[in-house]
């Protein structure tokens, strides 16, 4: 199953707000038993919610907290060749509908 993390479940478990238990539940599951995907703009935007609460530091912390993510991260260059060149490739190998 593919899930898209909205915002709202990294700041859950960010700023530990209510429902932060579930939520670090089906994190913890992304990698092993979900495919998940973050919007490109997620990280920065947590960033910069953490740092106006907090502190520039606590935000830097946060973010490098990510590299540890059981979620894959993946280059533009990576989801191109996986998911748009793959695509193609499936499609042109369709035969036409008569």
């Amino acid at each position: 199953m593919r899930l898209l993390l909205d915002i709202d479940i990294l700041l859950d478990v960010a700023l530990q707000r209510p429902g932060e238990a579930a939520t670090s539940q089906v994190i913890a599951r992304c990698g092993r038993e979900y495919e998940a995907w973050l919007a490109w703009h997620s990280v920065a935007t947590l960033a910069y919610l953490i740092e106006h609460q907090h502190s520039a530091t606590e935000a830097r912390e946060v973010v490098r907290g990510f590299s540890g993510s059981p979620v894959p991260a993946m280059t533009p260059e990576v989801f191109v060749q996986k998911h748009m060149l793959e695509s193609t490739a499936a499609r042109r190998r369709k035969p036409p509908i008569a």
